[in-house]
C-alpha cells in the first residue's frame, strides 16, 4: 500500500510543480525585461540585453519541454521532474547572476528594485515549488543569499541595511518553504492514502456485496442454486423460451437418505448430500438449471425432445445417484425417485410445473420407488382428491364425521361372540370414504396418531357398555406403526384405562406384520409393557406381509389372525397354509382367529381344524353400536 501511495505522491507533486509553469514563464520574461530595460541606460546595457535574451531562451526551452516532453516521457514521470528541475535551477541561477554582475554600476533605486524582485520571486517559489522541498529551498537560497551577503559587505550603510534585510527575509522564507513543502507533501499523501483507503473499502464492499449475493443465491451446503435463485432463473427461462421450445422439469427425491442421518450421523448425511448434488450437477452439460429444492430434494431443468430421451436421461441419473458413496470411514448407498413435468404441455407457469413434477415423484415413490414417473391429468385429479380428503380429515373428529362399527369375533365351538373388532368409518362432506382410502392418507400426513387415540377412547367406552351384557367380552382395535412408535403410546393407553375405569384385559391391540420391519427393539419393549398391564396383542392379516416367524416368537404375541385370502382358497393351497399356522400357533401357545369367513362350508371346515375363533360376514357384517348391543342381548 505504501509503495502505491509513494508513487502517486510523486506523480501529483510533479504535476503540481508543472501546473504553474506557463504563468511562471511569462512572469519571468516580463519581470526580467523590467530589470533589463526599466532603468537608465549605462555601460552595462548590452550585458543586460544579453542576460535578458538568455533568460528568454531558457523560458522558451522550458516551454518547449513542457509542451512536447509528454510525447517522449510518461506524464509526471521522474524524467519530467528532471527536466523541470534543470529549468528551475537555470532560472534561479540567472536571477542570482543579475544582481551580482550588475551591482557595481547600479543605482540605489535599481539595487532596491532588484532586491524587491528577487525577494518576490523567492517568496513565490516557496509556495509554487512547495511540492519539492529541495527545489523550493534551493530557489530561495540561490536568489537571496548571494545578493544579500554582497550588500552586507558594502561600505555604504544603506546597502548594508538592505543586505541584512535580505538575509532575514531569506531565513524567514527558507523556513516557510520547508513548512509549505512538508504541508504540501502531507496533503498530497493524505489525499492518496484516503483515496486508496476508500478504494480498498469500496473493493471490500463490492466483494462483500458479491458474497452476499452469492450467499443469497447459492445453497450453502451443496453450492447449487437455492430455491429463490432457481425460481428467478426459471422464470427468466420461461419468458425467454421460444414458443416451439419444450423442456422437462425433473423433481428428484433421494431414497433412503433419512436412514443415513438416523443411523450414521447428520455429518455423514451432509457429505453424502454434497456428493449426490455434485453428481446431479455434473451429470449432463445440457442441464440448464440445477437446484437444491430443500432437504434431499433437487430439481433439474433440461431441454425436452422426446419422452424416450428424457426418460433415458432420468433413468441414467438415478443410476448415477445410486452408485455407492465412499469415504474413509463408510460406504453407503442411496437411490432416487424422479417425477417429470413438461413445458408447455403440462403448464406454462413455473410453480405449476414444479408442483406437477412433485406430484409425479410423490406418486412414483409410493408405488414404484427408484423409478421415473410422468405427470398426467389423472394423477392430478387423484392427488387433488387425496389432498382434499387430507384437509377434510383434519377436522373430521370435531365435525363428528368419524364413527366406529363393530364386527363380532365368535367362538368356533359356541357360536357366540367373545370379542368385537372396532372398525373406523368416515362419512365425509364428499360422502362415505372407505377405510382403505382415508387411513393411508392419515398415516401419510401424520393424522393417524390423533385419530388412533380417538378410536381407542371410543372403543374402550363402548366396550364397557358391551361388558354390561357380556362381562368377559374383549374389544379389538387396530393400531398403526406410527401410533406404536410414539414415545407416549403406552402412557396414553394407561391414561385411557384410568379415565374410563376400563380393565386392560378387555383390550386387544391388533398390529400387522409390517411392524416387524420397523424398530423391532423399541416395539418389543412397548408390547411387553402393554402385555404386563394385561393388554392382549394380535398379529392381523398374518401371512400377507413381513412373515418373520422368528420375530413373532421373539415378541410373544397372544393371538394370530389368519388373513381372508387364505380362507378364499380354502379348497386349495389355503387349507395347507391355515393348517400349518394352526400347528405353529399350538406349539407357541397362541390363539388363532380366522378372518373372512363368508359361508357355512368355510366355517365347518375351520371348525373341523379346531380353529378357536371365527370372524366374517357369515356371522355378521360390521354393525353400529346400537345393533351390536341388540346382537348381544339377543343371544
Amino acid at each position: 500500500m505504501s509503495t502505491v501511495v509513494d508513487r502517486k505522491v510523486k506523480e501529483d507533486a510533479i504535476g503540481l510543480l508543472k501546473s504553474h509553469s506557463i504563468a511562471g514563464f511569462f512572469i519571468n520574461i516580463i519581470t526580467s525585461a523590467f530589470l533589463a530595460f526599466g532603468f537608465e541606460k549605462n555601460i552595462d546595457q548590452d550585458a543586460k540585453v544579453t542576460w535578458w535574451l538568455v533568460m528568454v531562451s531558457i523560458m522558451i526551452c522550458r516551454a518547449i519541454c513542457f509542451f512536447f516532453g509528454q510525447h517522449f516521457f510518461a506524464k509526471n514521470s521522474k524524467y519530467d521532474l528532471y527536466v523541470f528541475s534543470v529549468g528551475a535551477v537555470a532560472t534561479a541561477l540567472m536571477w542570482s547572476f543579475y544582481p551580482l554582475y550588475f551591482y557595481q554600476n547600479a543605482s540605489d533605486l535599481e539595487l532596491t528594485s532588484t532586491m524587491v524582485v528577487i525577494a518576490g520571486f523567492a517568496g513565490g517559489s516557496a509556495i509554487i515549488l512547495a511540492a519539492n522541498k529541495v527545489l523550493a529551498t534551493f530557489y530561495v537560497l540561490v536568489l537571496l543569499l548571494p545578493y544579500s551577503i554582497l550588500l552586507t559587505l558594502s561600505d555604504e550603510a544603506s546597502h548594508q541595511s538592505l543586505g541584512f534585510l535580505g538575509l532575514f527575509f531569506a531565513l524567514f522564507v527558507f523556513i516557510k518553504a520547508i513548512k509549505f513543502a512538508d504541508f504540501t507533501i502531507d496533503v498530497i499523501s493524505t489525499k492518496h492514502q484516503n483515496a486508496l483507503l476508500l478504494s480498498s473499502m469500496e473493493q471490500k464492499i463490492q466483494e462483500r456485496t458479491e458474497a452476499l449475493i452469492t450467499l443469497s443465491n447459492i445453497d450453502s451446503l451443496t453450492n447449487l442454486l437455492n430455491r429463490k435463485a432457481f425460481l428467478e432463473q426459471f422464470n427468466a427461462l420461461i419468458h425467454n423460451q421460444p414458443e416451439t421450445q419444450s423442456f422437462a422439469v425433473l423433481f428428484v427425491d433421494l431414497d433412503g437418505f433419512k436412514g443415513i442421518n438416523d443411523t450414521l450421523s447428520h455429518e455423514i448425511g451432509d457429505q453424502v448430500l454434497i456428493m449426490a448434488a455434485t453428481r446431479i450437477k455434473n451429470f449432463n452439460s445440457e442441464s440448464q438449471l440445477v437446484c437444491r429444492w430443500g432437504g434431499d430434494e433437487f430439481i433439474v431443468v433440461l431441454p425436452h425432445k422426446s419422452v424416450s430421451q428424457t426418460s433415458a436421461f432420468a433413468r441414467d441419473l438415478i443410476e448415477k445417484i445410486s452408485e455407492p458413496y465412499f469415504d474413509h470411514n463408510y460406504r453407503v448407498t442411496i437411490g432416487a425417485t424422479i417425477g417429470i413435468s413438461i413445458y408447455p404441455e403440462h403448464s406454462q407457469r413455473k410453480e405449476v410445473l414444479i408442483q406437477h413434477a412433485d406430484m409425479a415423484m410423490y406418486q412414483q415413490k409410493r408405488h414404484a420407488q427408484g423409478s421415473v414417473g410422468y405427470f398426467n391429468e389423472t394423477l392430478r385429479l387423484q392427488l387433488q382428491r387425496e389432498f382434499n380428503l387430507r384437509d377434510q380429515l383434519i377436522t373430521a373428529i370435531d365435525r363428528e364425521e368419524l364413527r366406529l362399527v363393530y364386527q363380532p369375533i365368535v367362538n368356533a365351538k359356541t357360536g357366540k361372540p367373545d370379542a368385537f373388532e372396532a372398525l373406523l368409518r368416515w362419512n365425509s362432506a364428499f360422502g362415505p370414504i372407505a377405510p382403505d382410502q382415508f387411513i393411508p392418507i392419515a398415516e401419510q400426513y401424520g393424522q393417524i396418531k390423533s385419530i388412533g387415540l380417538w378410536v381407542l377412547e371410543q372403543a374402550c367406552q363402548q366396550a364397557k357398555k358391551f361388558q354390561l351384557i357380556s362381562p368377559n367380552l374383549t374389544m379389538c382395535v387396530n393400531v398403526s406403526v406410527a401410533q406404536f412408535q410414539d414415545e407416549d403410546f403406552v402412557e396414553q393407553i394407561s391414561n385411557i384405562f384410568q379415565k374410563y375405569d376400563f380393565a386392560p384385559s378387555g383390550l386387544n391391540i391388533e398390529i400387522t406384520e409390517s411392524f416387524f420391519a420397523s424398530d423391532k427393539l423399541g416395539l418389543m419393549q412397548k408390547i411387553k409393557a402393554l402385555q404386563k398391564m394385561g393388554v392382549q396383542i394380535s398379529i392381523d392379516d398374518f401371512g400377507t406381509g413381513y412373515s418373520s416367524l422368528s420375530s413373532i416368537q421373539d415378541m410373544g404375541v397372544d393371538i394370530v389372525k389368519i388373513d381372508k385370502s387364505f380362507v378364499d382358497t380354502i379348497q386349495g393351497s389355503g387349507l395347507s397354509i391355515i393348517t400349518a399356522v394352526l400347528l405353529i400357533a399350538k406349539e407357541l401357545n397362541y390363539q388363532v382367529v380366522v378372518e373372512g369367513v363368508e359361508t357355512e362350508e368355510q366355517a365347518n371346515v375351520l371348525r373341523d381344524l379346531n380353529v378357536t375363533y371365527l370372524q366374517g360376514y357369515y356371522f355378521s357384517r360390521p354393525i353400529e353400536s346400537e345393533q351390536a348391543l341388540e346382537y348381544l342381548e339377543a343371544l
